[in-house]
């Protein structure tokens, strides 16, 4: 006797396949390693890139002879069309140290200048605008107008009106690149220091005073300015009474207006 045939229902094939879920199939390892080594050499091009920019700056920086630095510095600052100062000056007579002055001033581009602060402990605030010049009276306040002046050519206030003219060489002469006291704060600021003995063109310094000596502070990138000076001279009279000039220079060449005092 023939058997019946028995069909079995249409049961689902399991395999170890994933599910379509209708997302992108994932990167291959290939692709992985790919990507990986292109990230990793466009690093390598960047910090290349970034090594070569700061080698490039370091050895500008520490490489450059001081005899360019200190030309280019103090050339760059004499011929600077406008700047702000501070200037300190002392006098030693008879082993006493005294004030002699303590300014603030500033230079514009249209040769105007203005101090002020205090000389020989008297206050001083100054304009010179042309051949204007404006004196502010340190008791009632009041303007006097002086005109057809130069304040800048009157030699007991041309350091303290233009204290540039303290740079105004006919011969630098020997520099000598000093190190700077790491433990001072202010100083490690700075940039490049420098000692000079230069021949001045500046006459009245030389009238009063002898054996000049520069200690100078050069900015480290250029163009380069004067950032500090500090300078020492002995009376011609007596050696041991002595001045000291401290200047601290900034924001040459920068945009600075400045307007006559209002006169009351």
């Amino acid at each position: 006797m023939k058997k019946p045939t028995i069909r079995l229902p249409h049961l689902p094939r399991f395999t170890k396949e994933k599910p379509y879920t209708g997302a992108p199939t994932p990167p291959t390892q290939k692709k992985h390693s790919r990507l990986f080594l292109g990230l990793f050499l466009l690093l390598l091009i960047l910090i290349g890139t970034a090594a070569a920019f700061f080698l490039r700056s370091y050895f500008a920086t520490v490489h450059i002879s001081p005899e360019t630095r200190v030309n280019q510095g103090i050339t760059n600052s004499v011929n600077a069309e406008s700047y702000r100062f501070t200037l300190t000056s002392k006098l030693t007579v008879n082993g006493e140290e005294k004030l002699f002055s303590l300014i603030q001033g500033e230079k514009s581009k249209d040769n105007a200048y203005h101090i002020q602060g205090t000389i020989l402990g008297t206050t001083v605030n100054i304009y010179q605008i042309g051949d204007v010049t404006y004196r502010q009276d340190p008791i009632d306040q009041k303007w006097t107008v002086i005109e057809k002046t130069n304040m800048e050519k009157e030699s007991l206030l041309i350091s303290e009106l233009n204290p540039i003219a303290n740079f105004y060489f006919n011969e630098i002469g020997p520099i000598t690149p000093l190190e700077k006291n790491k433990n001072n704060k202010e100083e490690k600021k700075l940039g490049m220091k420098y000692a000079l003995t230069p021949e001045l063109a500046n006459h009245w310094l030389e009238a009063y005073f002898t054996d000049m000596t520069y200690e100078i502070y050069i900015s480290r990138k250029e163009p380069y300015y004067l950032e500090k000076a500090v300078i020492t001279a002995a009376s011609k009279t007596n050696k041991e009474n002595r001045l000291s000039i401290e200047i601290t220079f900034s924001d040459f060449n920068n945009p600075i207006t400045i307007n006559q005092p209002v006169l009351k």
